[in-house]
């Protein structure tokens, strides 16, 4: 029943969050549009876990600034180690 109603959402979802249209066509190009929405779904159950875990409302631009910030702290992470090495 739930996977059920996480799959109508998603295809809703695919239609309001650029985000999640993006992983859908990238899936469904090589896999086909059923499991790319299962995978969508799943994606959509991620969010909807971290957002129970930390007791806030779900936020797409907080989201999107904290994996900036995560993504920019492991470049430099990235850069540093490499830096060390050679």
């Amino acid at each position: 029943m739930l996977r059920k109603i996480l799959i109508e959402g998603a295809w809703t979802a695919i239609k309001k969050d650029g985000e999640l249209q993006e992983i859908f066509n990238r899936i469904a190009h090589h896999r086909g549009k059923k499991r790319a929405i299962v995978a969508v779904a799943r994606n959509m159950a991620g969010r909807l876990r971290a957002c129970v875990i930390t007791g806030s409302m779900y936020n797409k631009r907080e989201i999107k600034e904290k994996d900036l910030h995560k993504n920019a702290q492991n470049g430099l992470h990235d850069l540093a180690a490499h830096a060390v090495t050679t």
